[in-house]
């Protein structure tokens, strides 16, 4: 079989800031890369910190990727990588473990998703809300990979409702980026790729054989909302082209009020 890239989209946020979704595409690889927004920081860092570490961080991923498809385990060598790439754009800001504060210095972060066929496997991964989805050529889902998020939901509903901090506060902020984010000590804490090794934690991989013709579905959260109905999947999938499948989006997006950045690739394999 082979693989091809259907079409890659990307739907800028309506938010004022610099978008900060990356995609990578090289042969048989794609990447939908999501830069960690830097919340509560007045202005807005121009260049934005988090655009450069998911634009850094798909581009290494998919340069390991394609020398090292045939190995083991090669997709943790991809964030492995990604995640040496943002330590890097950290270090040149000079933000380390004794630095950040996560208010005023943050990380620059990213979290990820990247897909690779190599006949007849397909190998794929994603580390928190950037996510891959199998489906066939009509929409109907085989399977997805995705971090379920519930329990940090859970955890900070509890905190407010305690008393400890309110809804979008910073004090919720650092509470989430200190203690909930890359921290194995609690069984459900987020990964992200900030440059600690620890982030790779998070990663998860999947390969199967494919048998059948497929549509591999690489995205960043802002596609979440969208990618449940099977007659939206069916839409773009059965697209002409980039411009027919970008249209439906716009308006599908417009329709449920979507304004934030979302991207997608969609890789077919016959």
């Amino acid at each position: 079989m082979e693989s091809h890239l259907q079409f890659a989209l990307h739907f800028s946020g309506d938010h004022g800031r610099p978008d900060e979704d990356a995609i990578a595409v090289e042969n048989d690889c794609v990447a939908v890369f999501d830069g960690v927004t830097l919340l509560h920081q007045d202005p807005y860092p121009v260049p934005s910190p988090a655009a450069k570490a998911a634009e850094q961080g798909a581009s290494a991923a998919i340069e390991y990727a394609l020398s090292h498809i045939r190995e083991s385990d090669f997709l943790i060598g991809c964030f492995t990588e990604a995640n040496r790439a943002i330590r890097g754009i950290n270090s040149d800001l000079g933000i380390t473990a004794e630095t950040v504060d996560f208010l005023s210095v943050q990380y620059a972060a990213a979290v990820g998703a990247i897909a690779c066929f190599g006949d007849p496997v397909l190998h794929y991964a994603q580390i928190n809300d950037c996510g891959v989805m199998l489906c066939r050529p009509n929409g109907s889902l085989i399977s997805g990979l995705i971090t379920q998020k519930a329990g940090v939901a859970d955890c900070l509903k509890a905190a407010r409702e305690a008393g400890c901090f309110s809804a979008g506060s910073p004090e919720e902020h650092i509470f989430v980026r200190r203690e909930l984010i890359n921290n194995p000590e609690i069984p459900f804490s987020e990964y992200v790729l900030t440059g600690e090794e620890v982030a790779i934690s998070g990663v998860r991989t999947r390969e199967i054989v494919v048998q059948e013709p497929l549509k591999v579905l690489v995205y960043s959260d802002g596609f979440v909302p969208l990618l449940g109905s099977i007659y939206f999947r069916n839409k773009i999938l059965r697209a002409a082209d980039a411009a027919e499948a970008s249209e439906y989006v716009s308006r599908a997006r417009n329709a449920r009020l979507h304004t934030g950045e979302a991207s997608i690739t969609v890789l077919s394999i016959e």
